[in-house]
Protein backbone atom coordinates (compact mmCIF):
# COMPACT_ATOMS: atom_id res chain seq x y z
CA UNK A 1 0.00 0.00 0.00
CA UNK A 2 3.04 2.72 0.86
CA UNK A 3 4.79 1.52 -2.48
CA UNK A 4 1.61 2.71 -4.47
CA UNK A 5 0.93 5.77 -2.56
CA UNK A 6 4.66 6.84 -3.07
CA UNK A 7 4.40 6.27 -6.67
CA UNK A 8 1.39 8.31 -6.90
CA UNK A 9 2.77 11.02 -5.06
CA UNK A 10 5.61 10.44 -7.56
CA UNK A 11 3.39 10.87 -10.54
CA UNK A 12 1.28 14.10 -8.77
CA UNK A 13 4.27 15.78 -8.60
CA UNK A 14 6.13 15.11 -11.82
CA UNK A 15 2.21 16.14 -13.24
CA UNK A 16 2.46 19.45 -11.67
CA UNK A 17 6.38 20.28 -12.30
CA UNK A 18 5.68 19.95 -15.93
CA UNK A 19 3.31 22.26 -16.05
CA UNK A 20 4.96 24.59 -14.26
CA UNK A 21 7.06 26.45 -16.51
CA UNK A 22 8.58 29.37 -14.80
CA UNK A 23 12.42 29.73 -15.67
CA UNK A 24 12.60 26.50 -17.65
CA UNK A 25 13.93 26.98 -21.50
CA UNK A 26 11.12 26.21 -23.84
CA UNK A 27 11.33 23.33 -25.88
CA UNK A 28 11.01 23.51 -29.62
CA UNK A 29 8.08 21.90 -29.18
CA UNK A 30 6.27 24.23 -27.39
CA UNK A 31 7.68 26.89 -29.61
CA UNK A 32 6.06 25.22 -32.68
CA UNK A 33 2.78 25.13 -30.23
CA UNK A 34 3.04 28.80 -29.75
CA UNK A 35 3.16 29.85 -33.17
CA UNK A 36 -0.25 30.03 -34.15
CA UNK A 37 -3.07 32.43 -33.29
CA UNK A 38 -4.87 32.40 -30.21
CA UNK A 39 -7.94 33.87 -28.88
CA UNK A 40 -9.05 34.59 -25.58
CA UNK A 41 -11.05 32.33 -23.26
CA UNK A 42 -13.40 34.49 -20.82
CA UNK A 43 -14.68 31.89 -19.00
CA UNK A 44 -11.39 30.03 -18.26
CA UNK A 45 -9.26 33.13 -17.70
CA UNK A 46 -9.12 35.42 -14.11
CA UNK A 47 -7.56 38.60 -13.39
CA UNK A 48 -3.95 37.97 -14.71
CA UNK A 49 -4.16 34.51 -15.78
CA UNK A 50 -5.49 34.35 -19.03
CA UNK A 51 -6.40 31.19 -21.13
CA UNK A 52 -6.30 31.79 -24.60
CA UNK A 53 -7.78 29.13 -27.11
CA UNK A 54 -7.56 28.51 -31.00
CA UNK A 55 -11.06 29.08 -31.24
CA UNK A 56 -12.33 32.38 -30.98
CA UNK A 57 -15.22 32.66 -28.02
CA UNK A 58 -18.90 33.61 -29.31
CA UNK A 59 -20.50 36.30 -27.30
CA UNK A 60 -23.54 34.77 -25.03
CA UNK A 61 -26.03 37.38 -25.21
CA UNK A 62 -27.20 38.19 -21.65
CA UNK A 63 -23.95 37.32 -20.53
CA UNK A 64 -20.98 38.93 -22.64
CA UNK A 65 -21.01 43.03 -23.37
CA UNK A 66 -21.82 42.74 -27.10
CA UNK A 67 -18.90 46.30 -27.50
CA UNK A 68 -16.05 44.30 -25.54
CA UNK A 69 -14.15 42.08 -27.35
CA UNK A 70 -11.61 39.80 -25.81
CA UNK A 71 -7.92 39.72 -26.79
CA UNK A 72 -6.17 38.22 -29.68
CA UNK A 73 -2.65 37.36 -30.21
CA UNK A 74 -0.74 36.11 -33.25
CA UNK A 75 2.31 34.66 -32.56
CA UNK A 76 4.02 34.06 -36.11
CA UNK A 77 7.77 31.98 -37.07
CA UNK A 78 9.32 35.23 -37.53
CA UNK A 79 9.24 36.02 -34.09
CA UNK A 80 7.07 38.61 -34.92
CA UNK A 81 3.79 39.06 -33.29
CA UNK A 82 0.32 40.95 -33.95
CA UNK A 83 -2.36 41.53 -31.54
CA UNK A 84 -5.90 42.65 -31.65
CA UNK A 85 -8.20 44.10 -27.97
CA UNK A 86 -4.92 43.98 -26.15
CA UNK A 87 -5.43 45.48 -23.07
CA UNK A 88 -2.60 44.23 -21.16
CA UNK A 89 -0.19 47.61 -21.95
CA UNK A 90 -1.54 51.11 -21.33
CA UNK A 91 0.91 52.27 -24.26
CA UNK A 92 -0.08 50.31 -27.17
CA UNK A 93 -2.06 52.62 -28.31
CA UNK A 94 -1.73 52.47 -32.34
CA UNK A 95 0.80 49.25 -31.73
CA UNK A 96 -0.72 46.07 -33.23
CA UNK A 97 2.73 44.54 -33.77
CA UNK A 98 6.04 43.79 -32.41
CA UNK A 99 8.82 41.46 -31.92
CA UNK A 100 8.54 38.09 -29.72
CA UNK A 101 11.65 36.36 -27.85
CA UNK A 102 11.40 33.33 -26.11
CA UNK A 103 14.89 32.68 -24.29
CA UNK A 104 12.57 30.11 -21.19
CA UNK A 105 9.02 29.88 -20.59
CA UNK A 106 8.29 33.54 -20.15
CA UNK A 107 7.37 34.72 -23.85
CA UNK A 108 8.77 38.63 -23.77
CA UNK A 109 6.65 40.61 -26.03
CA UNK A 110 8.37 44.13 -27.59
CA UNK A 111 5.67 46.56 -29.06
CA UNK A 112 8.50 49.01 -30.04
CA UNK A 113 10.35 51.81 -29.36
CA UNK A 114 8.37 54.51 -27.09
CA UNK A 115 5.35 51.41 -26.74
CA UNK A 116 5.02 48.79 -23.76
CA UNK A 117 6.19 45.38 -23.43
CA UNK A 118 4.53 42.56 -21.65
CA UNK A 119 5.89 39.20 -20.64
CA UNK A 120 3.89 36.15 -20.54
CA UNK A 121 4.53 32.97 -18.27
CA UNK A 122 3.61 29.97 -19.89
CA UNK A 123 1.48 28.10 -17.52
CA UNK A 124 0.39 25.21 -19.73
CA UNK A 125 0.72 25.02 -23.73
CA UNK A 126 -1.21 22.33 -25.29
CA UNK A 127 -2.41 21.66 -29.04
CA UNK A 128 -5.46 24.01 -28.81
CA UNK A 129 -4.66 25.75 -25.65
CA UNK A 130 -2.49 28.09 -24.05
CA UNK A 131 -2.95 29.59 -20.37
CA UNK A 132 -0.45 32.41 -19.03
CA UNK A 133 -0.02 35.22 -16.56
CA UNK A 134 0.11 38.38 -17.99
CA UNK A 135 2.08 41.04 -16.90
CA UNK A 136 3.14 44.78 -18.23
CA UNK A 137 7.02 45.58 -17.79
CA UNK A 138 8.58 48.73 -18.39
CA UNK A 139 10.83 49.83 -21.53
Amino acid sequence: MKKGTLIFAALISLTFMGKAQTGNKITANQKSLLVNKWFESPRESSGDTITFKTTKHVHQPGVDNPAFEFGEITFLDAPEFTVNYWRWCTKTQNAYTGKWTAPNSVVKLDFGKQKCKCELTILDIQKDKLKVVIKETSN
